[in-house]
């Protein structure tokens, strides 16, 4: 997720690292926009030059890491994969 936001820094995340992600509403215009906390700190998502971007353009960013909904075994390879319990 680190690569996919473009936050990654080439170093292994701290112990009980997080991601927050918060939705804003713009009061007057009904716009939404998100922020990205990374441990704690707001961090520029990709090579935005705002920490709060546009939904839209949050949207893009990660679209192309995103899987469609029933795509995943597709995705992972594990269309023969079973567990034995």
């Amino acid at each position: 997720m680190l690569i996919a936001l473009g936050i990654w820094d080439f170093r292994w995340p701290p112990f009980c690292a997080d991601i927050i992600y918060e939705l804003y509403r713009k009061s007057d215009t009904g716009e939404y926009f998100v922020r990205v906390l990374y441990c704690g700190v707001p961090r520029r998502i990709g090579q935005q030059t705002r920490v709060l971007v546009p939904l839209d353009e949050f949207r893009r960013t990660v679209q192309p890491y995103l899987i469609i909904p029933g795509r995943y075994q597709d995705a992972c390879n594990l269309q023969n994969f079973s567990i034995n319990i």
